[in-house]
């Protein structure tokens, strides 16, 4: 006879409407053998003829499982028990908080079999797109570190009785109050205990959130300040500083400014140097708590000297970066001697990639802030381009895309963080008269579901008619 075994549970998931609203919930948990993962990492399998989502049931296994949700085409589930052996690639999440944090979704999966779900997601959704490509494109994924590799994170601060720092729960506003997380660098999850114990003797509701970061250098934890602080409160915080080896730091002002005025603990503002390293720059890439870099900053080296590889620029050629951000990949460009132009939305951005840009020396790069969304953003460029690199965010640059193709650049490299979008892109420019010479996938973000991808295009003219 099988013997149950137990799974932790999570915290309780919405049920669907109101008693009678719908199909009803069984009374009883019912049995599900599990086929395949889904693409956020839940199992699949089928009962009463339905897809039913189950979390961190892994394809192979039988799990009996607390239907929760039920809907006309699927029912989503929690599993109460795995009743059969279990798969041979389950690991035991090494993350106290797995089972009710929302940060990651993968940890009882081995790190091989992540990557490679990952890896057949993308292909996945090119075939659903009808994006097909060369099995000679496909290159090796990028892999790094598989814990202690984030830089930054986020906390935000209840303060329902004693204030503490937290990530949402699973399918919840709730907070999961964290006292270890191991994919932070491990200097930041090691503060993580000493600022619960700070944030548990200030005065709730002072603070709105704290941001942990980790440069080349220094390990930071900003705190946005949302009303006077107490003396002690200064006090205690600025004890944090100095047994934690973080650099305590308060941002006055509501949630959601934009506000760059940073200060110590005693209220002096200060001007915190933040920065990178990067391969064939002369000095590192400056920037500031509210700009956007890669939170992996392994994989985004990796990345940046992959994507040079590829590409190859040459000196005499002409390259836009658009959604260039402070200028991670076009000072890297540019100081192969091309003339590259970085677009970016934000005009902070912008500026702080033209400061960039002047501290490594580099003359042949200029920065433009324009919404690439519109139609006219790319008539103010020039005519004539040799390449193209878009790293854009999740929602990835149909619009660009579309429009690159009047401009025909030889050379065409996206940096993707979501496969399907990739996908849609992809096709419209296969479509375009472009063909995919090489594509790989980049674990950025082992443990979760996120996927980052890379492909290399070429124009030849050949592609199908649109």
């Amino acid at each position: 006879m099988r013997r149950p075994r137990p799974i932790p549970q999570k915290p309780k998931a919405r049920q669907s409407g109101r008693a009678g609203s719908g199909p009803r919930l069984p009374s009883a948990p019912v049995e599900v053998p599990i086929e395949r993962l889904a693409h956020d990492g839940r199992g699949i399998g089928y009962w009463d003829g339905k897809v039913t989502f189950v979390e961190q049931a892994l394809p192979g296994e039988t799990h009996l499982v607390r239907l929760v949700e039920v809907r006309s085409r699927f029912q989503e589930g929690i599993s109460e028990a795995c009743v059969s052996d279990p798969a041979p690639e389950r690991v035991n999440p090494p993350c106290p908080h797995y089972q009710t944090c929302g940060g990651c979704q993968l940890q009882h999966l081995n790190l091989d079999q992540q990557r490679a779900h990952k890896a057949q997601l993308l292909r996945d959704h090119l075939q659903r797109a009808g994006a097909g490509v060369a099995t000679g494109a496909w290159e090796p994924m990028l892999t790094g570190s598989e814990w202690g590799y984030r830089s930054r994170a986020r906390l935000s601060i209840r303060h329902k009785g004693k204030p503490f720092a937290g990530f949402r729960q699973k399918s919840s506003r709730e907070l999961v109050k964290v006292s270890e997380c191991p994919i932070l660098h491990p200097e930041l999850n090691r503060s993580l205990s000493a600022i619960q114990q700070v944030l548990a003797g200030i005065e709730p509701r002072a603070l709105g959130h704290a941001e942990l970061l980790r440069d080349d250098s220094a390990s930071f934890c900003l705190l946005r300040q949302l009303k006077p602080l107490r003396p002690r409160d200064r006090a205690q915080l600025a004890e944090l500083g100095r047994t934690s080896g973080l650099q305590v730091l308060l941002q006055p002002g509501k949630e959601g400014e934009a506000g760059t005025t940073v200060t110590d603990p005693d209220g002096n503002a200060v001007a915190p140097l933040l920065g990178y390293r990067l391969a064939g720059l002369d000095a590192p890439v400056s920037f500031q708590f509210q700009d956007f870099t890669q939170i992996n900053p392994e994989i985004n080296r990796l990345m940046v000297a992959q994507a040079l590889a590829w590409a190859s620029p040459a000196a005499s050629e002409t390259w836009l970066d658009l959604f260039c951000g402070i200028g991670n990949f076009t000072l890297p460009i540019a100081s192969l001697g091309c003339r590259v132009i970085g677009v970016e939305l934000l005009p902070y951005m912008v500026e702080r990639a033209r400061q960039n840009a002047i501290a490594q020396g580099l003359d042949n790069c200029e920065f433009v802030a324009a919404d690439l969304t519109s139609a006219t953003a790319l008539k103010r460029l020039p005519a004539e381009i040799d390449g193209v690199l878009l790293d854009p965010p999740r929602a990835g640059a149909r619009e660009v895309v579309e429009n690159l193709l009047k401009l025909r650049p030889k050379k065409l490299l996206y940096v993707s963080c979501d496969p399907a979008t990739f996908a849609r892109d992809a096709k419209i420019l296969l479509g375009g008269g472009y063909e995919l010479i090489r594509l790989s996938t980049l674990d950025m973000f082992p443990q979760t579901m996120h996927v980052e991808s890379m492909g290399y295009f070429e124009y030849s003219g050949l592609g199908k008619p649109r």
